[in-house]
């Protein structure tokens, strides 16, 4: 061995914290710096977002351990109190700290501090890792019923203003050229149809998140006589897992529910980038109100229509959600790349082709940097790229089968290498 590769001494080997998970059996220390950096603080970091839902798991199984006869309400009753009192605590406020791992553990760290060994009777017939995915699927449920809500906003908006404008003339535009005699009415329609499709989407996504994985313990269920249909019902899930391991394991509801939202922020991202183009001198269609736009300090003439960028961007934080890489702009034309990708990436789009190679390059393990560039307005010619409901339609439905695909394939070699 090389110096670099000796294990740590004894007396190199930094001290548990008091209460740390493991130092009363096979952990010998506490964690390395680095894997506090690299690995808790990202755990810990999604601490306001199960903190509600860790407390309600709690509670559900607290009600159902007395109730199966694995706990009597008098060894209940001190827990119950103490989680109670945490339900109504705003996760801000709770001291979460990443030195013991992630938001269960941190959160258990505090309750013994509070209510000593008592505190492991909320592990009786449970793992660590059911009462988080129950807590991210609520967390995910509550988010997909937000976005259902604004979706139907903008949708009953959007119609709206298509009707007010039903009889306001126009030239509709293909690749930034007047094509044909139009409505400006019949453009936004297009849009709120677009959110009729999004909102269907986001419903099976959320009849998919909506199943509960209480009482699946690790993957195999539990030797306690836990009613799983009881937990479901204290949880308000509106339905029981059927598979315990797939209700803990599985990855593709919420993939899903990704999936949905990117397709519902492309349309939004689409009119946003239409609105800027109509908002310019050049076009002079609509006016954006001023709270939302920015001013220039080199050029005071210009009134940047800045919230309409902001909702482009959406797009790009999606893709990177659904790949694991955050990507600003997924459409730059700008790529260097070695040779190699060209063979080992598959390319199937006659359009649209920045985005499925991103994609299909970012699930073949290669490594994307994103760099600045400077994009100068050009002197002769036009744009060939399409500025249009079809183009950003067509451009969301490329980045949706492309990780489908890629996604897919990925699970197949899994498979392969398994057997």
């Amino acid at each position: 061995m090389t110096a670099a590769q000796q294990p740590a001494t004894a007396a190199q080997q930094p001290s548990p914290p008091e209460g740390y998970l493991g130092t009363t059996a096979r952990i010998t220390s506490g964690p390395a710096p680095e894997l506090v950096e690299a690995g808790y603080a990202l755990e810990i970091a999604d601490a306001p977002l199960l903190h509600r839902g860790l407390t309600l798991a709690d509670l559900a199984h607290l009600v159902e351990l007395v109730e199966c006869g694995a706990l009597t309400r008098a060894e209940a009753a001190p827990l119950c109190t103490v989680l109670l009192e945490l339900l109504d605590q705003p996760a801000a406020a709770f001291p979460y700290d990443p030195v013991y791992g992630d938001a269960y553990n941190s959160r258990e760290r505090e309750l013994e501090r509070t209510l000593g060994p008592a505190t492991g009777r909320l592990h009786l017939g449970r793992t660590r890792r059911e009462a988080g995915r129950i807590a991210f699927r609520l967390a995910v449920r509550d988010k997909l019923l937000s976005l259902h809500a604004d979706v139907a906003a903008f949708a009953d908006e959007v119609a709206g203003q298509a009707a007010r404008h039903a009889a306001t003339l126009w030239a509709d535009q293909t690749y930034l050229q007047p094509a044909q005699p139009s409505t400006f009415g019949h453009y936004l329609g297009g849009f709120a149809e677009q959110a009729l499709r999004h909102l269907d989407r986001i419903e099976a996504a959320l009849g998919r998140v909506d199943v509960s994985p209480a009482g699946a313990g690790g993957a195999g269920g539990t030797r306690l006589p836990m009613d799983r249909t009881r937990l479901a019902g204290l949880l308000a899930f509106g339905s029981v897992g059927a598979h315990t391991r797939d209700a803990m394991w599985s990855a593709d509801v919420q993939a899903d529910a990704v999936a949905a939202a990117a397709q519902a922020v492309a349309t939004i991202g689409q009119l946003a980038g239409d609105l800027e183009i109509f908002a310019s001198p050049a076009f002079g269609y609509v006016t954006l109100d001023a709270s939302l736009c920015r001013a220039s300090v080199l050029m005071p003439q210009k009134r940047n229509p800045y919230a309409l960028p902001v909702l482009r961007g959406g797009a790009g934080t999606l893709i990177g959600r659904l790949t694991g890489t955050h990507i600003t702009d997924s459409s730059s034309g700008l790529r260097a790349m070695r040779a190699e990708i060209t063979a080992t990436v598959r390319q199937t789009q006659p359009q649209y082709q920045t985005s499925e190679l991103l994609i299909g390059s970012i699930y073949a393990g290669y490594r994307i940097t994103e760099v600045p560039t400077v994009m100068r307005q050009r002197n002769f010619g036009e744009s060939r790229k399409g500025h249009n409901l079809l183009y950003g339609l067509r451009y969301a439905s490329v980045i949706t089968r492309t990780w489908l695909r890629e996604r897919r394939a990925r699970g197949k070699a899994n498979r392969t290498t398994e057997t």
